[in-house]
């Protein structure tokens, strides 16, 4: 079965990127940061997992989302200090940090507590290891746990980036996933 017969850059499926805005080069785009929060509010998690937390601006949505559904707790975790603690003080300004915290921690070795279950993992840190990430996380998702990541678009295949590194995940059977057109290009899936 083929799953992509053709893969588009977003450039040929999105026909104006500037309905889409972003913080930065390297942020996710504000529109995927507001489908995030969506799916936190409508799947009702109690542990959320990010790798990757750049600026904190979905950070600070997911920390939002779990704070207006009144439970939950999102793990993020980034090998920036500099970020980890703007991040952090973000939250805790924002009366935030009881529902997020971000860990100074390399994403392919950081472990969370005993016990954990993830309801939704969100993976956006290095763009060569979110296959890793996604088999070393896998341990603590059970079947329906909702993953996403980002820069699926082909403009990242040279970097290490793009649908390469989903597509093994899908022929091994462990997750479905969908791709959506945006600017960076972005999946969802739910673990098998």
């Amino acid at each position: 079965m083929d799953l992509l017969p053709e893969y588009l850059t977003t450039s040929e499926l999105v026909a104006d990127t500037s309905l889409w805005h972003s913080t930065d080069s390297e942020s996710t785009e504000w529109e995927v940061t507001d489908l995030i929060w969506g799916f936190i509010r409508a799947l009702q998690p109690e542990v959320v997992l990010e790798t990757g937390s750049a600026f904190g601006q979905t950070t600070r949505a997911i920390a939002r989302a779990l704070q207006e559904n009144g439970h939950g707790f999102l793990h993020s975790v980034d090998f920036t200090p500099d970020r980890v603690e703007t991040v952090n003080a973000s939250l805790v300004d924002a009366g935030l940090d009881r529902f997020a915290h971000v860990h100074l921690h390399d994403a392919l070795t950081w472990e969370p507590p005993e016990g954990t279950v993830f309801g939704f993992v969100f993976l956006d840190s290095d763009l060569k290891t979110r296959y890793q990430e996604f088999h070393h996380y896998r341990r603590w998702m059970r079947p329906y746990t909702v993953v996403g990541m980002h820069d699926m678009d082909a403009y990242f295949e040279p970097m290490g980036g793009g649908r390469s590194r989903v597509l093994p995940l899908i022929a091994e059977g462990q997750l479905d996933a969908f791709f959506l057109p945006t600017p960076r290009g972005v999946c969802f899936g739910v673990v098998r």
